[in-house]
């Protein structure tokens, strides 16, 4: 009995050390792979955000607001580095705005994706709109590199570099892939001199179908000029604004960004870029009641099936839904109505579905690309800043053009002419937009009849000036919202220029 115990023992422990011999070899064939974490979606998700909520709400607002995002699990936050308002004149910068934001969102953990536009009065032509580009690319380089060395160090290394200027709308007096091949070199250059981890992203892209009149120009024509024009080895990762709505993502026809997608991914295959990752910067969908909307479910169900989609594309880098809160109030105003939450915060059912998504599994490659090198630590928030005042008028806006828009396909909803405003009640007086001419035959053969003429607006300097709402992709003034505009600038004696309403946006 003395001799048999200790050998049974002896036995026990050689049995323990051959079975872990056996995981560790099952788990070494297996490859680290195996028992790395799948990530989750919110990894590579997020807002893009109307950005005057953002630049000029309210502290405890702009509080509310980003605990609700990060409360999702979405990780992401994408916003206008508003360069009318940050660079007064040149080489004189005011970043209280900027600094308010990129504070409290890194102190809640979240990743910025960064988009500097759009240019001031002194940058650009006289008589134009901040639309147009600036006169000197250096300029804006200028700007973008300062952004980029005073915020890396706070982990801001994701640069978007101009919104949408693919559309005439955002690109003026047209759309100019050589001009914007040339921004995007210098604007590159800045950034990576100011930062060795910073990853730039190309322009978002509308949804269009090219024109005759080179107002529009589709984003697979724009992104195979700008290969073609030099521009691939200035870019990590191709921008795009894949909405679907109203149809949705798998419906049929080259009009829909989501489902062509791929053929956008096969341009960046045939230039040597496979390894490079497609970023939607934008993607949603307006609840509300005009005819244009859709219902709060087929919101829910846009949410569930594009992420879930996104997840299984190679090639998909981060994915940002616009937007987290409804800009306005107005139900009968599509843009208005992109939130998660409606404007008094309480939430739509796609806020739940929205949750769920992101913590499902996501891309394989969370951050879509990675820098060259080990990112740099990412530092404490830095010191409250200053309480923000209300911002400097923006520049005398000019009338919006009145040539004839085309008819993009349902996806490019948000890009087309602009419509009338609802009758101000604070005491800028806003006239009306010229109305909505009649569209061409849409270019793109779908079943279902093509909406009508989508919305644009401000910008979020111009914002600033008459009290109304901008930023993100699209969003028109609410009576509340003018009205506080109002009241700020009595209170900080800043004068409010009395202008017409213009299309713009941001």
């Amino acid at each position: 009995m003395s001799t048999s115990r200790p050998r049974a023992m002896t036995r026990a422990a050689a049995l323990v050390v051959m079975i872990s011999v056996a995981l560790t070899s099952v788990q070494f064939l297996r490859g680290p792979e195996a028992s790395a974490e799948t990530p989750k979606m919110g990894q590579s998700a997020g807002f893009a955000q109307t950005s005057w909520m953002l630049l000029w709400g309210s502290d405890a607002q702009v509080d509310a607001d980003l605990d609700a995002m990060v409360a999702t699990g979405a990780k992401w936050l994408r916003f206008d580095f508003d360069w009318a308002s940050a660079e007064l004149s040149p080489g004189s910068y005011r970043w209280t705005y900027i600094d308010r934001v990129v504070h409290k969102a890194r102190a809640r953990g979240l990743r910025i994706l960064a988009t500097p536009a759009y240019t001031p009065t002194w940058a650009r032509p006289a008589g134009t709109t901040d639309k147009h580009p600036p006169t000197d690319p250096a300029t804006y380089a200028a700007f973008v590199g300062a952004a980029a060395r005073r915020y890396a160090p706070l982990g801001v290394h994701h640069w978007e570099i101009w919104n949408e200027p693919n559309v005439q709308q955002f690109w003026q007096p047209a759309p100019n892939v050589a001009q914007y091949a040339a921004m995007l070199r210098v604007a590159a250059a800045a950034i990576r001199s100011a930062d060795a981890n910073a990853v730039v992203v190309s322009a978002g892209l509308a949804p269009a179908a090219d024109t005759a009149d080179g107002r529009y120009i589709s984003p697979r024509t724009f992104l195979s000029r700008l290969y073609q024009a030099g521009g691939g080895a200035n870019f990590d990762a191709v921008g795009m604004h894949p909405y679907a709505w109203p149809y949705g993502i798998s419906a049929v026809g080259d009009w829909n960004q989501w489902s062509s997608m791929p053929k956008t991914y096969d341009i960046m295959v045939a230039n040597g870029d496979a390894a490079k990752k497609i970023w939607a910067t934008e993607y949603g969908a307006p609840t509300g009641t005009n005819s244009r909307s859709v219902t709060e479910a087929d919101q829910a169900r846009f949410v569930t099936e594009g992420f879930a989609d996104w997840a299984t594309r190679a090639w998909a880098g981060p994915v940002f839904w616009y937007s987290f809160r409804d800009a306005g109030r107005d139900l009968a105003d599509v843009e208005d109505n992109f939130g998660l939450q409606r404007g008094d915060a309480t939430p739509k059912p796609a806020l739940a579905a929205f949750t769920r998504a992101m913590a499902q599994a996501g891309p394989a490659s969370p951050t879509g690309v990675a820098p060259s090198t080990a990112p740099t630590p990412v530092q404490g928030p830095a010191p409250a800043p200053v309480p923000v005042q209300a911002p400097a008028p923006a520049p005398t806006p000019v009338a919006a053009p009145t040539a004839t828009a085309p008819a993009p396909a349902p996806a490019a909803a948000h890009t087309a002419v602009p419509v009338a405003p609802a009758p101000p009640t604070a005491p800028v007086p806003v006239a009306p937009a010229p109305p909505a001419p009649p569209q061409p035959p849409a270019r793109a053969t779908f079943t279902p009849p093509p909406p009508p003429p989508p919305l644009r607006s401000r910008s979020a300097s111009e914002a600033a000036e008459v009290g109304c709402s901008a930023g993100g992709s699209r969003v028109k003034a609410s009576r509340r919202t003018r009205a506080r505009a109002v009241k700020a600038s009595r209170r900080t004696k800043a004068p409010v220029k009395r202008s017409r309403r213009v299309t713009r946006r941001r």
